[in-house]
């Protein structure tokens, strides 16, 4: 055995002064006081450490600072999702009421191009346009336009 290991099965090793009991843990000896402060360890009325208790609590100590460092992880992760869900739907309902929108400018002038139509049937090259037109309108897809469209001019349509 290395004469750096501490030999478990030594009586003398159950308790330790500060500077052992930092070896053991692997921290200063600073932390160790540090831990004293706060109560994860305790010291015994000799002045000593005990070591397999202060071990054990130092264990315990690291697992729920790990435990509270993980919900932290958690929640900052679930909180992240949960503004992406809301940016989802955000965007999902823009596009539904861009869409609205547009079906709507669409029908409500498909009546006035087809009264335009009307009134220039005796003109042939005016009639050719506007069927041309017509058939412009009929083949626009609907979500090529909404891609088009910037959320500042969605903005303006809606407050129209």
């Amino acid at each position: 055995m290395s004469e750096n290991l501490f030999n478990l099965n030594d009586s003398n090793s159950d308790a330790v002064i500060g500077a052992e009991l930092a070896e053991w843990l692997g921290v200063t000896p600073a932390a160790v006081t540090g831990l004293k402060k706060r109560g994860v360890i305790k010291i015994g009325i000799d002045g000593k450490y005990p070591l397999k208790q202060s071990v054990t609590a130092y264990i315990n100590s690291v697992k729920k600072t790990k435990a509270r460092q993980n919900r932290k992880t958690l929640d900052e992760q679930l909180k992240y999702w949960q503004v992406e869900n809301a940016k989802t739907k955000n965007s999902q309902w823009r596009l539904d009421y861009g869409r609205q929108l547009i079906i709507a400018y669409r029908d409500h002038h498909r009546a006035s191009l087809e009264e335009f139509r009307r009134s220039i049937a005796n003109i042939p090259a005016a009639v050719k346009a506007a069927l041309k037109l017509a058939d412009a309108a009929r083949n626009t897809d609907i979500e090529d336009v909404l891609y088009e469209v910037s959320d500042d001019e969605v903005l303006e349509l809606a407050d129209d």
